[in-house]
């Protein structure tokens, strides 16, 4: 049921009878996935159950991939001082990045990072859901590789917050 909802509406989600149908068109069947678990601050590991996931397809160009992400009850941090408010909620920046490295077992570990994502407006109740396009990549080069995100977006100061394996799905 995670996969509810495409802003680009590319899924049909029809209810049937207590069961879910989920319908993609044959063109979009390469993706890759990415499921985001939140990082414990003293060990630098992952731990716990998803807090989303990312979907990586193919976009217009050659060099080009869109992604879907969808976090959902993300705690977040009540003294970060809020972007915007949105619909009487608060929205607080979330920064991500892909890592040349396909593992999340030590994200207090520095190595080169692979790709800039655009930055997440996460709101106060620990959900996003946000559609973007990232290009330089292509989508036969993320698997293998892992998703970071950051609290906030200073550089000096990022906190990383949840880690996943970016895997073809």
């Amino acid at each position: 049921m995670r996969r509810l909802i495409d802003t680009t509406g590319i899924f049909l989600v029809a209810a049937m009878a207590g069961g879910m149908l989920l319908w993609t068109p044959a063109a979009y069947a390469d993706t890759a996935e990415a499921e985001l678990h939140p990082v414990d601050a003293p060990t630098g590991r992952v731990s716990g159950r998803a807090v989303g996931y990312l979907r990586f397809t193919e976009g217009k160009k050659p060099d080009q991939v869109k992604i879907l992400v969808h976090i959902q009850n993300l705690t977040v941090v009540q003294s970060e001082q809020p972007l915007m408010t949105e619909s009487g909620f608060a929205t607080y920046q979330h920064g991500m990045r892909i890592r040349a490295t396909g593992d999340c077992s030590d994200t207090t570990a520095t190595d080169s990072q692979a790709g800039v994502l655009p930055d997440v407006g996460v709101r106060q109740d620990g959900n996003a859901l946000v559609s973007m396009t990232a290009n330089g990549i292509t989508l036969s080069e993320l698997p293998g590789k892992s998703v970071v995100l950051y609290r906030g977006t200073n550089d000096a100061k990022r906190q990383i917050i949840a880690c996943g394996v970016i895997k073809k799905d």
